[in-house]
């Protein structure tokens, strides 16, 4: 009885949640982003996991197909076509691939998260019209990582000094069989299965946090959560990819500090991290050039295994480039994942799912730079510099982490796509336009 209880309960708020996005579509957007760090956490169907943030976008996608059979209210011009068509090129290549996958069942499912992937994308560009939009979509993004962040750190907080354990906690990094290193404080994974995609998860919000809340010691607490959970994370590749998206994010911040008046009154701040970022490389890193090194011995057998799951997916790319050998496939066929996104799909997908995958990413880099040089907006450039920021870095963790599974990184595409198509109104004007 409890049970049915508890089912109609859940159903009452997600019907009542279904008809005010409907209503409201781009609440379904915000919901979904939040639900982000849940997307570990899912209702495993035959061929869909159902996981809160996949319900939303459905719901989000069936309001806005409302919205524009009956009131006629969506603007198909802001949408970059070409950036749909690469990801239906990359979707397409996923179900060519089911011709030859020994495993369709699991391709099957991956095509559907790509599609959520697509989905999200077409969304994002059809619902954020306006900068103060994006800021919200960026605002909601840190409350979901920092609450995310702070999970981690409870966890291992309570792990360490309560004796208990929850969700996933490791205290080595290695196996028994090739090696361990102790760890005085675990590895956990907060509300994710995998660390490493828990550290990425992270890297974005930190950099919006650092231009977005207004309040410094409101920047410096999140920092502070973010930049914690990232170091609990153990994940190299997200405390490289973080140290990637921070010193971009200066660099731009360097190249195009003299033309926007609020940057100046950090100019002495920023171009001080600068060098100071300088005088530690000359001091510390390039004559103990050990840090690479160091960071390996962490767990070298995991970095050797990384470079020989890689070969081993190139010998099967070799073996089938067209129709790749599946989207999914390469981990039960040979035991092993390639560790880099890139490989990745142009392993299981072919030649026309890697080049549309990587076609995209440039051109979106490309987008993000053109819109960094010519936004003359202040705020709507701050938004545009730290997605900027936040997608190079996730792009550097691609290279040893699979990420084009995940939401979070279609959402960066997302926001770099559609900062330059923006206009420049304010929210007043904007609600009294709404209105009529």
């Amino acid at each position: 009885m409890t049970s049915k209880i508890i089912l109609l309960t859940e159903l009452a708020i997600i019907s009542l949640l279904f008809i005010r996005i409907v209503r409201k579509p781009i609440l379904g957007l915000y919901l979904s982003v939040f639900f982000f760090m849940f997307d570990s956490l899912y209702i495993s169907t035959p061929i869909i996991n159902l996981s809160l943030s996949n319900i939303f976008i459905v719901f989000t996608l069936i309001a806005v197909i409302m919205r524009w059979i009956y009131y006629k209210r969506i603007n198909i011009k802001r949408i970059d076509k070409i950036s749909l068509l690469l990801s239906g090129g990359l979707v397409f290549s996923a179900i060519l691939s089911l011709n030859v996958a020994m495993y369709p069942v699991i391709t099957l499912r991956l095509i559907i998260t790509v599609i959520g992937g697509l989905l999200l994308l077409f969304c994002t560009q059809v619902l954020i019209s306006h900068p103060f939009q994006i800021r919200n979509l960026l605002k909601v993004y840190i409350a979901s990582a920092t609450i995310c962040g702070l999970l981690g750190i409870i966890q291992a907080f309570l792990a360490v000094y309560a004796g208990i354990e929850y969700g996933r906690i490791t205290w080595a990094l290695g196996t028994p069989t090739k090696g361990m290193t102790q760890l005085q404080i675990p590895r956990v994974t907060s509300t994710w299965n995998d660390p490493n995609i828990y550290g990425l998860f992270l890297i974005p919000g930190l950099i919006f946090v650092i231009n977005i809340p207004k309040k410094k010691l409101m920047k410096y607490a999140l920092s502070i959560v973010l930049l914690f959970g990232i170091a609990l994370s153990y994940s190299r590749t997200a405390w490289i990819s973080a140290f990637v998206a921070v010193n971009i994010l200066l660099a731009l911040y360097w190249i195009r500090g003299r033309k926007l008046k609020s940057v100046k009154k950090f100019e002495f701040v920023l171009r001080g991290s600068a060098l100071l970022f300088m005088v530690l490389m000359i001091t510390f890193i390039i004559p103990w050039a050990d840090i690479w090194e160091r960071l390996i011995e962490l767990n070298p057998i995991s970095f050797k295994d990384r470079i020989r799951m890689t070969y081993i997916g190139l010998e099967y790319f070799s073996k089938s480039p067209f129709f790749g050998i599946g989207l999914g496939n390469l981990l039960p066929i040979s035991q092993a994942y390639t560790h880099n996104s890139y490989i990745s799909v142009l392993v299981e997908c072919g030649i026309i799912g890697g080049l549309c995958w990587l076609l995209l990413l440039f051109r979106t880099v490309k987008i993000g730079f053109k819109n960094f040089l010519k936004i003359t907006n202040e705020s709507l450039w701050h938004l545009t510099t730290s997605s900027l920021a936040a997608l190079v870095g996730l792009l550097v963790g691609g290279l040893s982490i699979e990420i084009q599974n995940a939401k979070f990184m279609w959402l960066m595409i997302a926001i770099v796509i559609i900062s330059g198509r923006q206009k420049i109104i304010t929210k007043k004007t904007y609600l009294v336009l709404r209105e009529a």
